[in-house]
């Protein structure tokens, strides 16, 4: 069920579903997900969210900044990891802690290529959060 919720959240996200005053909460719950030991089912649904909006991800490089940061995502996903960095490095230092870039601001920027999808990791059963 949390597989479900996961694609739901972060669809919701990917297609601006999430109201601005609600969009900070949301990707911080991503953020907290996968800020859980991977072998929790917490981390899985943190993974496929944020797989649903990964194109999306130089909008917020506040969150980038901080996915940089989560040890052992860069362990189970390192290309997201890259990704996030990339798009850190890509900007100049005085937006890399933004919240919220527009769009016609990220294109200004040589922004990487979203990574692949990478299979999700497996969960423990009877692991819970």
């Amino acid at each position: 069920e949390l597989y479900t919720t996961g694609e739901l959240f972060g669809s919701l996200i990917n297609c601006d579903l999430v109201n601005t005053t609600n969009l900070g909460l949301a990707l911080r719950c991503v953020l907290e997900a996968l800020r859980r030991p991977m072998h929790k089912k917490m981390f899985r649904f943190g993974i496929i969210a944020l797989e649903k909006f990964l194109d999306r991800l130089p909008a917020w490089p506040q969150l980038c900044h901080h996915l940089t940061q989560v040890e052992h995502l860069a362990e189970a996903y390192p290309t997201y990891v890259e990704y996030a960095r990339g798009i850190l490095n890509a900007l100049p230092e005085e937006l890399q802690h933004s919240t919220t870039l527009k769009p016609e601001v990220i294109r200004t920027y040589a922004m990487p290529k979203a990574p692949a999808r990478v299979a999700p990791p497996h969960v423990v059963e009877g692991a819970s959060d």
